[in-house]
Formats: C-alpha cells, structure tokens, sequence
C-alpha cells in the first residue's frame, strides 16, 4: 500500500525559490508529487533542484504578474503527468505606516499579491475543468483576516486574495475543482527576518510571545497544511480558508 499522501499527482508551485514556497517543493515531492515550481530568480532555482536531487522537480522562469508569463508556463505542462493541483504561494511583504506608503508601493503589492493570484486561477482553471478535477490553493495569510499596524498594503492585499479564491470556488465548483485559501500566521523566513531590523533571536522570542502555543512556526509547519490541502483527503473542503497560526488569530 503506497502512504504517500500526493503520489503522482501534478503540482505548481509559485514562488518556489525560498520560504515557504522551497519548503513546499521539498514536501510535496517527499509525498511522491511531480512539482513545477516557478520564480525570478534562475540561480537560486538551480540551489532547489540541486538539493531536491529528483527527476520529478521541473523549474519555469516566471513573473507572476505578467500574463504572457502565465500563458508561457500553461504551453510546458506537459513535463507534468497531468495538473492536479496549484499552488499560489507568490507574494510579499513591506511594514510600513500608512503615510510612509507611496502609491506606487500600494499598488505594486497588490500587483503581487492578487493580480498574480487571479492569472494564475484564469490560466490554470480551465485546464482543471476539462479534468473535472482539480485545486487551486491561494497563499493568503492570516492577514487576509487579521488587521495588523504598519502592513495596510499587505493586509488589504491579502483580505482582496481571499475574497477573490471565495469567488473563484464558487464559479469551480460545479466542474469538482476546488479553490480555498491558506492562511499562515507569522513563519520564520528570511523574507520575514528580513523586513525587520534588530537582533534575529530577538524578533524569533518576539513571535513566540505573541503566538498562546508560544512556539515558533516554521516553514515544515505549513508544508504539512498544504499537502493535506491538496490531497485527496481534503476532497470536500473549498471556499474556506485555512488557519495555520499557532492560534494567533483566534482572538
């Protein structure tokens, strides 16, 4: 009997370079998936192939927020058995108070953030629909939920994916795809460490105080979210979001 939770199945990944994204190749190829995973950067992308060490990871060059990228990316699937699922993990992150926020960083986030989102739902769910299978799982965060200070660019970018993965659930539905959003509170990356100034074990201690499981999330954490999401095991959740913060957003 094969345990393995996502055995031959086809995964995108976006943003697979680092954080989350890395970790989520990594797990999903452990659980037995063929993973194309995407981002900016090529080299560092060769660092995640080198350490995945397998036949089934498979990179694309990709920005996210260009279509032509999107529609360059749907023309190599065939490198995949078939697309089960994918996985808009994409994004960032900037602290800043509201009057030190240009609007040119306003929009740039939610360019990331959500306009990225909706091209790859528009080019990858149709494709899922002649399946009659298929999930698209969105990398929201809990901010998406939760207001906090100096992140109104981040937040409301976030609050936006999450009602656009609603919307998109609802129009999948009939065809038995699924579309649901993921919501991780704080995760220990260098994309988060990097924002911040200061001392590194400092800003960790800081996380775990804030967090009533008073333990640091990291990105193995929300790996084990997204292969249950993904799997077959999920097969009834959509529309919903997943809470994967230790918590924190329960108050």
């Amino acid at each position: 009997m094969n345990d393995k939770r996502l055995q031959d199945k086809g995964i995108i990944i976006t943003g697979g370079t680092a954080g989350l994204g890395e970790d989520a190749v990594y797990r999903c190829l452990q659980e037995g998936a063929h993973v194309l995973f995407t981002g900016r950067d090529a080299s560092k992308a060769e660092k995640v192939l080198a350490k995945a060490n397998s036949q089934r990871a498979h990179f694309v060059k990709q920005d996210v927020t260009v279509e032509a990228d999107w529609q360059a990316l749907v023309s190599q699937l065939d490198v995949l058995p078939k697309v089960d699922a994918l996985l808009n993990n994409a994004g960032t992150f900037i602290p800043s108070p509201i009057e030190n926020v240009s609007l040119a960083d306003f929009q740039g986030l939610f360019t990331l953030n959500v306009n990225s989102i909706f091209l790859g739902i528009k080019h990858v769910l149709p494709i899922m629909r002649k399946q009659k299978r298929g999930v698209i799982l969105n990398n929201t965060s809990l901010s998406a939920l939760v207001g906090h200070e100096n992140c109104i660019a981040y937040c409301s970018s976030k609050a936006a994916a999450y009602q656009l993965s609603n919307v998109a659930a609802l129009e999948a539905a009939k065809d038995k795809v699924r579309v649901l959003s993921l919501a991780p509170g704080p995760v220990w990356t260098d994309m988060l460490a990097n924002q911040y100034e200061g001392d590194d074990a400092a800003l960790k201690q800081y996380f775990v105080d804030t967090q009533p499981f008073k333990e640091l999330c990291l990105p193995q954490d929300v790996s084990d979210a997204i292969v249950f999401l993904l799997s077959d095991d999920a097969r009834y959740i959509t529309g919903t979001i997943v809470k994967v913060d230790c918590g924190r957003g329960a108050d």
